[in-house]
């Protein structure tokens, strides 16, 4: 897939994104610094933007489950905290998060 340069998420102070998976239950909660990160547009899906930022775990919640329920030892959400992550998030082009600053038209 082509994808487009559409804008930046400008982040003034260091945020946190939580990152889901194929499994509702679980996630990583991510640590972003701050700065200007590209959000783009993929081809085949207009008006869906997304960003991937470099960061750091914070926290996660990958337990063995059976059934949607906890089997065997309790789980540590510390466990991969300080490892590298890259925390991805996506929204619709009629609503962007504050964050965001689109590319001026002569820019595009």
């Amino acid at each position: 897939m082509n994808k487009k340069l559409v804008g930046h998420l400008h982040l003034k102070e260091p945020k946190e994104f939580v990152n889901h998976f194929e499994c509702a239950a679980w996630w990583e909660r991510v640590r972003v610094e701050s700065g200007e990160y590209p959000v783009y547009e993929y081809d085949g899906q207009p008006g869906i933007y997304y960003v991937s930022i470099s960061g750091v775990i914070q926290e996660d919640y990958f337990p063995t489950l059976l059934g949607g329920v906890q089997v065997g030892q309790p789980y540590d959400t510390k466990r991969h905290a300080g490892k590298h992550a890259q925390a991805r998030t996506s929204f619709r082009s009629y609503s962007p998060p504050e964050e965001f600053h689109p590319l001026e038209e002569k820019d595009a």
